[in-house]
């Protein structure tokens, strides 16, 4: 995937603060070695940036989620001419309808969280027309003949099954803590291993909220320190999640910068990426375990593979950044929401 073409300017300067980086594989482009299914010509992603969709004890008490409250921040100044109608809790919470809803509302209103690629070039996102989305559409399921109603409900329906499709289950955890604590609090929401699942698990990390982790936080930390501390420090015999939040609460913590790992390893999943990469199968001749590999909707088969991307660690600073934020955020909020008060009066 060309930089160039996928990312904004402003992104351009991120250079490494460590020694080495993780060459991934292209999610724009997909890998179709197995497969025996004649498939169309061209390949589409569709990048989802989900936000946060787990609220801390911290931010209960928020009027909104961060995302809904942004929305005024960026009207205000001006980054935006109109307020998206997605919201993230939407998106997270597994229920099909919220999160059909979730994904027409990124259509609608894509910002900077929905783009659309078609063999790694950008066909859709917050710099296309609306208008523009009906040929997309119409590429994407290679048809011409059908309303664009038709076509927006079943890509819908093939997002939907990517961000909830069953994956297979990770190693078991010989702790069985604080993976177990999560199964708790979401029950049934979600089909095991999902991706929506394990971002929402990751985001959870942070239980306490910006507020708790800033008034802790002394200029002493340093910026990325913790992120070798924390690899030194992980009990390689329990799941990352159950390791981190046992290492992180446990009274003999030789790393004072360890407590706010788990703050900043759930930053990461509230501004990570995912790509849904798919072709459509030409020909739908297929034998049941294909079938049961890939991908149907009202308007055929797909070829899919998810990713996830955008996982870089995030730097101490980042704690007080998010306090400012959410500051800012709701001084906004309440200004604005007492504008349009007295606007009605």
């Amino acid at each position: 995937m060309d930089s160039r073409l996928c990312f904004s300017d402003f992104r351009k300067h991120r250079i490494l603060h460590f020694g080495r980086a993780t060459l991934f594989h292209d999610f724009t482009i997909l890998e179709t070695k197995n497969v025996t299914a004649e498939l169309g010509d061209d390949t589409f992603s569709v990048e989802i940036k989900p936000k946060k969709g787990w609220i801390p004890f911290s931010e209960k008490c928020f009027p909104e989620c961060i995302f809904c409250m942004n929305q005024y921040l960026k009207l205000e100044t001006g980054r935006i001419t109109k307020s998206s109608s997605y919201c993230p809790k939407n998106l997270f919470s597994g229920d099909e309808m919220k999160v059909k809803k979730s994904i027409l509302s990124l259509i609608d209103n894509p910002q900077n969280n929905l783009r659309i690629f078609k063999n790694g070039i950008i066909v859709y996102d917050e710099n296309k027309d609306s208008s523009e989305v009906e040929d997309v559409m119409r590429q994407i399921f290679d048809m011409d003949n059908v309303k664009l109603e038709m076509l927006l409900k079943s890509f819908c329906e093939v997002i939907f099954k990517c961000l909830t499709r069953r994956s297979e289950p990770l190693p078991q955890c010989k702790a069985k803590l604080f993976c177990k604590w999560d199964q708790t609090i979401l029950g049934d929401s979600f089909p095991s291993g999902c991706i929506l699942e394990r971002i929402l698990s990751v985001q959870m990390l942070d239980v306490e909220g910006t507020k708790y982790y800033n008034k802790v936080l002394t200029d002493k930390i340093s910026e990325w320190g913790y992120v070798k501390n924390l690899i030194d420090e992980l009990d390689s015999k329990m799941c990352v999640k159950c390791a981190l939040l046992t290492l992180t609460n446990s009274e003999n913590l030789r790393r004072k910068d360890l407590i706010f790992a788990p703050y900043l390893v759930a930053a990461v999943a509230n501004d990570c990426s995912l790509m849904i990469t798919m072709r459509k199968v030409r020909k739908e001749k297929l034998n049941k375990i294909e079938k049961e590999e890939m991908i149907k909707c009202d308007l055929g088969y797909f070829v899919v593979n998810i990713g996830v991307f955008d996982l870089y660690p995030k730097p101490m600073s980042t704690i007080r950044k998010h306090e400012m934020r959410n500051t800012k955020l709701l001084h906004v909020y309440d200004t604005s929401r007492n504008s349009e008060k007295l606007k009605i009066n």
